[in-house]
């Protein structure tokens, strides 16, 4: 882990990551085990992440709104995914995902804090 980024596992935590930098190194990760998206043929592993940007550094963003970070029977899940989710090195668009009601329980959550 990079020493700037913060690991948040509880939505407490969470609220300290509401204005953090849109970028590769914001993200959530997750498993296939834990979400009830259709697992492709070609995964080949179990790990999903959920980017919050493209690769650039992009302007603050409320990561509770932007993944819609919700709580259901105590447990953290993602329900938005703005630039689609990253398995085994492959990108799933986002159109594949959003808006088709899957949701995500959160294994972690990193965040690079703004300079």
């Amino acid at each position: 882990m990079h020493p700037d980024e913060v690991y948040l596992p509880r939505i407490g935590d969470c609220r300290k990551c509401e204005h953090f930098d849109d970028s590769y190194w914001t993200y959530i990760a997750a498993t296939w085990t834990n979400t009830n998206i259709p697992k492709p043929e070609n995964v080949t592993d179990n790990n999903i992440y959920i980017n919050s940007g493209t690769g650039d550094q992009g302007p603050p963003v409320n990561l509770i709104d932007l993944f819609g970070i919700s709580c259901v029977n105590s447990t953290w899940y993602a329900t938005k995914y703005p630039f689609g989710i990253e398995y085994s090195a492959i990108i799933m668009n986002v159109s594949e995902v959003e808006g088709n009601g899957y949701m995500t329980e959160i294994s972690m959550i990193f965040c690079m804090e703004l300079e």
